[in-house]
């Protein structure tokens, strides 16, 4: 996958976003018994939506999702 190209032979720059350390739950508690993915971000305008779980690692990918969208 990482050498994976565009059509002009031009390479892609990957951004990896992390997994929640602890599994994820719905907002009635409910254990999905999977890990939750910050890869569902939406973009709108000047706005970045992303999924916050209550997790350490909430901050560390709205930090890299801030590099990338300044």
């Amino acid at each position: 996958m990482d050498a994976a190209t565009d059509l002009n032979g031009k390479s892609y720059n990957f951004v990896y976003l992390p997994l929640t350390q602890s599994n994820a739950y719905t907002t009635s508690g409910d254990d999905l018994g999977s890990k939750g993915s910050y890869v569902n971000f939406y973009t709108v305008n000047s706005v970045v939506m992303m999924s916050s779980y209550n997790d350490p690692n909430d901050q560390v990918a709205q930090q890299i999702l801030q590099s990338i969208y300044p």
